[in-house]
């Protein structure tokens, strides 16, 4: 279902970090009003470098900030298409493995329900949990790798049984291995965060920049409502970039892995229910052959 510009924005007003902005605006507006009562009892002239400060910061942050979304957007697409390619993966496994091999339905069933813990095995792992109902072992410490290797097993098995040719089998390797090609991107992704300079820097200049910025306003009635929705859509940015850059977690910005990995389940065992439906279709109605006769 499509969803509207207000939808996407209501969604917004609920999400964690527009609840985080609004206490930090607020604060930055509570502070500026502070700033502005005070800075008549401090100065006999009023500081009114606003202007100045602004050059001076404007530049620096924005090209700091533009690089900091940009990389961490990046992340977030990468991990995006990595996951897209292992929903490619287990559906050409489970379509190959009902194609190509001579293996009956229930092993072809086992083999998917292998297939679709892979990927909550892979999200698991990437959280550092164990949701309720894994296949994987408590004792077993990469997941991923575990599932992996019931996969093969089962392809190595169908293979000695003669259940699968050596055509077939190579056939379903290729998509078999690429589990384990998906996990190490997805590794890399999460173990290789953007460079700490600019991680630290960028959160260092807006704190500086709205500690100083209200006491180089010229008081008026609009100064705190200029600071806030300044700092609204600057600390804002700096946060949505904070999300994106953990692309794996459970924050709002993070993937969806949960549908991800409940629409592979789903559509790998539609393949299955049809390969089942399809050879009882073929199993010829022993009574009506008798009459026939």
């Amino acid at each position: 279902m499509h969803k509207t510009w207000w939808d996407s924005v209501r969604t917004f007003f609920a999400s964690k970090i527009f609840r985080t902005l609004a206490v930090i605006s607020l604060a930055l507006g509570v502070y500026t009003v502070i700033v502005h009562k005070i800075e008549p009892l401090l100065f006999e002239e009023d500081l009114n470098f606003a202007t100045t400060i602004s050059g001076f910061f404007g530049l620096t942050m924005s090209i700091l900030m533009v690089y900091r979304t940009n990389g961490a957007y990046d992340r977030w697409w990468e991990g995006r298409k990595v996951w897209g390619q292992l929903v490619n993966e287990c559906r050409n496994l489970v379509v190959k493995a009902c194609t190509l091999s001579q293996a009956p339905v229930e092993e072809t069933q086992a083999l998917q329900a292998l297939v679709a813990a892979f990927p909550p095995a892979l999200r698991d792992h990437l959280r550092g949990i164990r949701t309720a109902g894994s296949i994987v072992p408590a004792s077993v410490v990469h997941g991923p790798n575990y599932v992996a290797e019931k996969v093969f097993e089962k392809l190595q098995a169908w293979r000695e049984a003669g259940k699968l040719d050596d055509f077939a089998f190579l056939a379903l390797n290729e998509h078999a291995r690429a589990f384990l090609d998906v996990c190490g991107v997805c590794e890399r992704i999460q173990k290789t965060p953007l460079p700490l300079s600019h991680r630290a820097l960028i959160p260092q200049m807006l704190s500086l920049y709205f500690l100083v910025l209200p006491w180089g306003i010229e008081y008026h009635q609009t100064a705190a409502l200029l600071v806030v929705v300044l700092g609204y859509f600057l600390i804002g940015l700096e946060l949505i970039a904070d999300g994106l850059e953990r692309p794996f977690g459970t924050e709002d910005d993070s993937l969806p892995l949960e549908s991800l990995c409940e629409g592979i389940a789903t559509a790998t065992l539609e393949v299955v229910e049809r390969q089942s439906r399809s050879i009882i279709l073929k199993v010829p109605d022993v009574d009506t052959e008798s009459a026939l006769c």
